[in-house]
C-alpha cells in the first residue's frame, strides 16, 4: 500500500512537472479583412535586451500566435498591410499589450490599434492603471502644448519657465502618489512593474528609493525578464554611485590605440559620454570645452565615450565642436560597452573622478561643471 502511494505521489508530481514545462500562452486576433495578403509580427524583448520577432500571415482578417510560458512579458503587434515587408518600427497599426498564461482574444472591425482585449486579466488590470493616471496625462500634455504655442520671448523668460516646472512638478508629484499606492495595492502584478514603478521612480531615481520599492514587488514578478532587467540596473546604479570606484574599461581612440579608464589615475577626470548625433550634446560641448581650456593645467582632463555607429560622423563632431581630449568609442551606438557599464541610459551624461578614480558627481550640465570643477581644483 505505502509502495503504491509513494508512485502514485510521484506520477503527479511528474504530471504537474510537465504541465509547467507546457505552460503556453495564445493570442487569436480578428481585424478587418482587407482582401489582400498581409502580415502580423509580434515583437518582444529576450533577457539579453534584443528583439525576438514572430510573424503569421493574416487569413481572411484573422491570425494567431502561440508559444511557451514563463512569465508575463510586454509585447507589440504590428501589421504589414503590404505582406512582403520585414518588421519595421514605422509600421504604424500596432497596438502594445502584456502577454500571459492562456488565452488572449483581440477583437476589432477595423485595426489592430483599435482592438479590444478579452480573456486577459493582466490587460484588464493596465486599463485600470491607465484609467487612474489618465488625467494626469491630460495636463502635462496640456502643459506642452501651451509651451509650444508660447510666444518666443516667453519660451525664454526665466520667469515663465519656472511657473510651467512648478506646475508640472505639480502633476508628476500626484501622479507618482498615484502610482505608489497602485503598486502597494498589486505588489503581486507585473502591471506594477511595468507601468506604476517607472512613473514612481522618473527618469534619475536614487538608488536607494529604487531599490527599497522594487523590493516591495513579489519575487515572481521580480523573476521576469523586466524584473530582471531592473535588478541589474539596479547593481549598475550602486556601483556607480557617488563614493564609489569608476569600474575601469578599454575603448579605442580615434586613431586605434586603446585606452582605459585606469591610465588617467592621478588626475581628476570628467568621464563624458555625448554623440554626434545627440543635439543636446551638441550644444553642451562649448561648456565642457569651455570647462577644459579653465583647468586641463590643473590636473583635470576629460575623457569622451562616444555612442556613434559612424566612425566618420564621430571624427567630424569631434573636429567641428574643437573637442581637444581623448575621445574613445566601440563604435555600437546605443550598445556601447562602457554606456552599458555605467547604466548610461541618456546623454549627455558624465562622471567626475577624483584622483583615486573615485566618483565625486555626477551628471553636471551648463555652468553646473565649472561650480564643481572650482570647489574641487580651488
Amino acid at each position: 500500500m505505502k509502495k503504491n502511494l509513494f508512485f502514485a505521489l510521484l506520477s503527479a508530481l511528474v504530471l504537474v512537472a510537465c504541465q509547467k514545462q507546457e505552460a503556453k500562452y495564445e493570442i487569436q486576433a480578428t481585424i478587418a479583412d482587407t482582401g489582400k495578403p498581409s502580415k502580423a509580427f509580434l515583437v518582444f524583448q529576450n533577457d539579453s535586451g534584443e528583439n525576438v520577432i514572430d510573424s503569421v500571415l493574416i487569413e481572411k482578417g484573422s491570425f494567431r500566435f502561440s508559444g511557451a510560458y514563463e512569465a508575463p512579458f510586454s509585447a507589440t503587434i504590428a501589421i504589414d498591410y503590404d505582406g512582403n515587408q520585414p518588421f519595421s518600427r514605422q509600421l504604424e497599426d500596432r497596438l502594445n499589450l502584456f502577454v500571459e498564461q492562456g488565452k488572449i482574444t483581440l477583437t476589432s472591425p477595423d485595426s489592430i490599434k483599435n482592438a479590444e482585449i478579452s480573456g486577459s486579466p493582466l490587460n484588464a488590470l493596465s486599463q485600470e492603471y491607465d484609467s487612474l493616471v489618465a488625467d494626469f496625462q491630460t495636463q502635462k500634455s496640456e502643459l506642452q502644448n501651451e509651451f509650444r504655442s508660447a510666444s518666443e520671448e516667453d519660451r525664454k523668460s526665466e520667469a515663465f519657465q519656472q511657473q510651467l516646472n512648478e506646475r508640472w512638478e505639480a502633476i508628476e508629484g500626484k501622479e507618482k502618489a498615484v502610482a505608489y499606492d497602485f503598486l502597494l495595492a498589486h505588489k503581486e502584478s507585473f502591471i506594477s512593474l511595468a507601468k506604476a514603478l517607472p512613473v514612481y521612480l522618473g527618469y534619475d531615481p536614487q538608488v536607494e528609493t529604487f531599490d527599497s520599492v522594487y523590493s516591495l514587488l513579489s519575487p515572481e514578478v521580480r523573476n521576469t525578464i523586466l524584473g530582471r532587467t531592473y535588478a541589474k540596473r539596479i547593481e549598475t546604479l550602486k556601483a556607480t554611485q557617488v563614493g564609489k570606484i569608476a569600474p575601469d574599461f578599454t575603448q579605442n581612440d580615434t586613431v586605434g590605440t586603446a585606452v582605459s579608464l585606469s591610465d588617467f589615475r592621478g588626475k581628476y577626470v570628467l568621464l563624458d559620454f555625448w554623440a554626434s548625433w545627440c543635439g543636446p550634446c551638441r550644444h553642451e560641448n562649448p561648456f565642457v570645452v569651455s570647462a577644459f581650456e579653465k583647468y586641463k593645467d590643473k590636473n583635470f582632463t576629460i575623457l569622451g565615450v562616444s555612442l556613434d555607429e559612424s566612425k566618420e560622423d564621430w571624427l567630424k563632431a569631434i573636429h567641428d565642436d574643437k573637442l581637444a581630449w581623448t575621445q574613445v568609442s566601440d563604435l555600437k551606438g546605443w550598445k556601447n560597452d562602457a554606456s552599458t557599464l555605467y547604466g548610461v541610459r541618456g546623454i549627455p551624461a558624465n562622471f567626475l573622478l577624483d584622483p583615486d578614480g573615485k566618483i565625486i558627481d555626477k551628471n553636471l550640465r551648463g555652468d553646473k561643471l565649472v561650480e564643481a570643477l572650482e570647489k574641487y581644483l580651488q
